[in-house]
């Protein structure tokens, strides 16, 4: 049994669908390195390729093309449901670590994208982290022999 032109567009759409799901699931399942960093991009591609075919969608009538668009709502429910999870990691893990990466910082959150709500609380999450490396470099520096925090403590000695 063959296929129809009909069902070939039907094959043909699901294909530019589910491309950059595969894309991004292959390299990332390709890569030794660390992928941490580029979560919320990754994400904030998916969710636009979803809302673009939504948009294109909603003006058809064909029910097969209806069919497609609730299915395509369902997935962007559970995309919005698994970029959630992102909040609840251990202390934004995936906020800082984007800041972290050095083409993203924290300019990355100052796109239309992000409200002033989550990039202050991203920003905290941030600095609360980097406390115990900055107090600990801080102690490191004071307890390093040789070196003197002032001149007192030259003539003291």
């Amino acid at each position: 049994m063959a296929l129809n032109n009909d069902e070939w567009r039907q094959i043909d759409y699901l294909l530019c669908l589910t491309k950059p799901f595969y894309e991004y699931t292959l390299a990332l399942s390709k890569t030794r390195d660390v992928t941490a960093h580029l979560v919320f991009q990754i994400y904030n591609m998916l969710f636009e390729h979803l809302e673009k075919s939504i948009k294109q969608l909603q003006r058809k009538h064909v029910p097969w093309k209806q069919q497609m668009l609730s299915s395509l709502e369902a997935g962007r429910l559970k995309l919005d449901e698994y970029y959630s999870q992102t909040d609840h990691d251990r202390d934004h893990i995936y906020a800082i670590s984007t800041m972290l990466a050095p083409d993203n910082r924290f300019q990355f959150f100052l796109t239309d994208d992000w409200t002033k709500e989550w990039r202050d609380k991203y920003r905290a999450s941030f600095q609360d982290t980097l406390l115990p490396y900055q107090e600990r470099q801080a102690m490191t520096i004071n307890d390093r022999p040789g070196i003197c925090r002032s001149e007192k403590s030259v003539q003291n000695d």
